[in-house]
């Protein structure tokens, strides 16, 4: 028995299927790239697949993983082209590696990186204040669902890092678009992510525009506990900040960076485990 880990991005095209739809979705590319998949024993026998921390609807994603076990050793390049002439457009394997760890990837992850777009009527420093605010308090206490309820827990030791950053849009100065450049800024105020930067030049005037009124775009750069430790979602972090606060913002996208795995002292990217 061989296993390969391998990282694939999700785009725009595919950001609205649900994690079962994209189990199906490998599934099918799999058997139609004739990769020798192991299969497991039983009445309804179904691929040794396992994805790293589930991807909510809506959001996309430049860092995603999955696990597969095959009958017979596979070249890791010939794994990732076989495979990406069979999935369908918005789903792209980049990177592909034997698994040498015995945990597999669902039960590994600790933490998850995310850029999260949001529209508000602060300007950038009165933005940067109240994140600063926001991670100075003791505790962050917001009501989380749970499988069996809804109860009060303290997210503020599951937040590794949040930064804010300024992108191509309006900043709070009555100035328009054309008006303001990005020299104007410090380089390392300025959002670089290029999924950020090319969503805001597609949609900014269809679709950001319609959706708030609010002038200014930020992007807020977040690093999260994941998986079993404690998982916290980007919408629940924001709503927190909004909460406590009396913010205004709000989440126009919100994409993952990166899924690590390790520890919070030592966080270790999974294909170099």
């Amino acid at each position: 028995m061989n296993c390969i880990r391998a990282k694939f991005i999700r785009g725009e095209e595919v950001k609205y299927i649900s994690h079962l739809d994209l189990m199906k979705v490998f599934e099918r590319a799999l058997r139609r790239s004739g990769i020798p998949v192991l299969y497991s024993k039983g009445f309804n026998p179904h691929p040794q697949l396992v994805f790293g921390l589930p991807l909510s609807v809506g959001v996309t994603s430049e860092a995603e993983y999955l696990d597969l076990e095959i009958e017979e050793p596979l070249n890791p390049q010939e794994f990732i082209d076989r495979l990406n002439s069979c999935l369908p457009e918005g789903i792209v394997l980049i990177d592909a590696k034997e698994r040498k760890t015995k945990e597999n990837i669902m039960a590994s992850v600790v933490a998850a990186s995310y850029k999260i777009l949001v529209a508000s009527e602060l300007n950038y420093q009165e933005a940067r204040d109240l994140i600063e605010k926001f991670m100075q308090l003791k505790e962050i206490v917001v009501k989380k669902q749970t499988k069996r309820k809804i109860k009060d827990v303290d997210i503020k030791p599951m937040i590794y890092d949040i930064d804010i950053k300024i992108t191509d849009t309006k900043i709070f100065t009555g100035r328009t678009d054309k008006e303001i450049k990005r020299e104007e800024y410090p380089d390392n105020l300025l959002c670089k992510n290029t999924w950020i930067l090319k969503y805001i030049e597609v949609n900014y005037e269809d679709y950001i525009n319609h959706k708030s009124s609010k002038n200014n775009i930020f992007c807020f750069s977040t690093l999260l506990s994941a998986g079993s430790p404690g998982n916290l979602k980007p919408v629940l972090l924001v709503e927190a900040l909004n909460e406590i606060l009396n913010s205004d913002f709000d989440i126009i996208k919100i994409h993952r960076t990166g899924l690590f795995t390790g520890s919070k002292g030592k966080l270790i990217n999974p294909l170099d485990e």
